[in-house]
């Protein structure tokens, strides 16, 4: 975790202090297990408990759970941070006694029930976001460590997965529902894997073009070698989460599929070498991913990225980059967003390309007013696949982006594959030679 629960527990503290708070109310269940280092198993995919966290500023803060839930390791731990733990259900009349002895309550407006805002007392409450959001935004070295590793292994997974599918996919094809499950079996064999992240997407062909399609054993589509496939998919490690997409094409792609794959991965390498100044938001990032779909003609309509949990959900707050301004929150260091520009053509296919990025800082010949300046270090392992590259619509810029990036997936994963894996991420992240004819 990088920093102790009763760590933690004294910033708030001092958070509270400064807003006159006596108490302040944690309802948002990964803001609970981020501030008290735990993980639960209640909610599929996310590694959560159903739980309430009352911050107290003077004398011990209460966690409200499922005692039977709490084994001794636990109990201890809680201990250790000063924290002592109530049954769930007592959550609100206790909260509703603390503020009826005339305590200042802070309660989280944009995250807290309806409960929770009625016993805080309405009038009395102190009704702001907390800091904790942006504190589990901003990740510290040990976190973003585990983030690291996670991708270390998620890659190892994904090629492991591509070589086999690309090698044994049967002339009868698959379903999008087996694609699913056969990649979790790929990820489980990586030590320290729990769960997917979330419900793996695998839409092929038209069902590509369905943003967030989940297929069905029932109805799922067969992935053949005549259609694109869009996998979007991840991972929950006990080292961090991972979120990533790739469409690839197990035949030949049509010209028209790959001159919107094309636009796409140079909207991905843009947004990710972009530099901007602090206190930047999201939304004036945006632009980067679409400018080269935009010269076609074409967009699409969802955000570029969203914030990722470290060992959490796979969405979080409060950052994002979207064109909608009403998230103003600033992109600060640490922070991991993902970057996924897509095209959907609906009826036919749908094309996505996803990594997830740190926010780090850049060291830059000028720093304007004093200003740091940031940019983006990739996370995600994984080649992005060659025959669906239109090289002349790529610059010289973009093209040593690719094999920049390519010859780092070899770095990190070549040593963790061995056989048909090695051997096809050999292939997949070779270099491409430039378009620049040297003449003598």
């Amino acid at each position: 975790a990088g920093k102790a629960a009763g760590e933690k527990l004294e910033e708030a503290g001092k958070a509270m202090e400064k807003e006159g708070a006596d108490v302040m109310v944690v309802s948002l269940l990964d803001e609970v297990m981020w501030m008290l280092n735990v993980r639960g198993g209640d909610v599929s995919v996310t590694p959560l408990c159903l739980s309430y966290l009352l911050v107290k500023r003077d004398g011990p803060s209460v966690l409200y759970i499922d005692e039977d839930k709490v084994d001794d390791e636990v109990r201890a731990h809680l201990e250790a941070a000063n924290v002592r733990i109530a049954p769930y259900e007592s959550a609100i009349a206790d909260l509703r006694a603390e503020c009826g002895s005339g305590k200042k309550i802070w309660v989280d407006p944009s995250s807290a029930s309806l409960a929770v805002y009625e016993a805080a007392g309405t009038e009395s409450a102190i009704l702001k976001k907390t800091p904790i959001a942006l504190w589990k935004a901003c990740k510290n070295p040990s976190e973003i460590q585990g983030m690291k590793d996670a991708h270390l292994k998620d890659g190892a997974a994904l090629a492991s997965f591509l070589a086999h599918m690309e090698k044994s996919l049967p002339d009868t094809g698959i379903s999008e529902f087996d694609f699913g499950v056969v990649l979790e079996s790929f990820r489980a064999k990586q030590d320290g894997f729990l769960t997917p992240s979330f419900d793996t997407i695998a839409g092929s062909g038209p069902n590509g073009a369905v943003i967030h399609y989940r297929a069905e054993s029932d109805s799922a589509r067969t992935i053949s070698k005549s259609e694109l496939v869009l996998l979007d998919s991840g991972g929950q490690y006990a080292e961090g989460t991972t979120d990533v997409t790739r469409t690839f094409h197990f035949g030949e792609p049509t010209p028209r599929e790959k001159e919107c794959f094309t636009a796409v991965l140079k909207g991905h390498i843009a947004l990710d070498q972009a530099v901007f100044p602090e206190g930047t938001c999201g939304a004036l990032l945006d632009s980067f991913a679409r400018q080269a779909l935009w010269k076609l003609g074409l967009d699409y309509m969802h955000g570029t990225g969203h914030g990722v949990g470290s060992a959490l959900g796979v969405h979080e707050g409060p950052q994002s980059i979207s064109p909608r301004f009403g998230n103003t929150t600033g992109i600060k260091a640490g922070m991991v967003l993902s970057n996924e520009p897509g095209y959907y053509e609906t009826g036919s296919f749908g094309i996505r390309i996803e990594n997830l990025l740190l926010v780090t800082e850049k060291e830059t010949s000028n720093n304007f007013n004093g200003k740091k300046f940031f940019g983006f270090e990739p996370l995600t392992l994984c080649p992005m696949q060659r025959k669906m590259i239109d090289m002349d619509m790529m610059d010289e810029e973009e093209i040593s982006w690719l094999n920049n990036y390519h010859a780092r997936v070899w770095e990190k994963i070549s040593p963790r594959v061995e056989g048909e894996a090695l051997d096809w991420l050999r292939s997949n992240t070779a270099r491409i030679e430039s378009k620049l004819l040297v003449t003598k």
